[in-house]
């Protein structure tokens, strides 16, 4: 059987539209790091207006890693 990789995406809302629990505006955008097909992102922090710093740390390609991203979300 073929693993199938991830494809982590960023959920994007607006608290302000936020009721009950349910936030039914928002946006989706993949996450593509080039030469990383699998990893498995647990933390996310904002580290300036629109850049934000995910990391892994699963196995990435059998072996066990870091893998940290630094990301621009442009429109917030």
């Amino acid at each position: 059987m073929t693993a199938v990789p991830l494809r982590p995406d960023l959920r994007v809302i607006d608290p302000r539209t936020c009721r009950d629990g349910t936030c039914a505006d928002s946006s989706t955008a993949p996450i593509e790091v080039p030469g990383i097909t699998d990893a498995d992102y647990e933390g996310l922090t904002q580290v300036g207006d629109d850049l934000f710093l995910l990391v892994s740390d699963d196995r990435i390609k059998k072996k066990q890693r870091s893998v940290f991203v630094l990301l621009r979300v442009s429109g917030l």
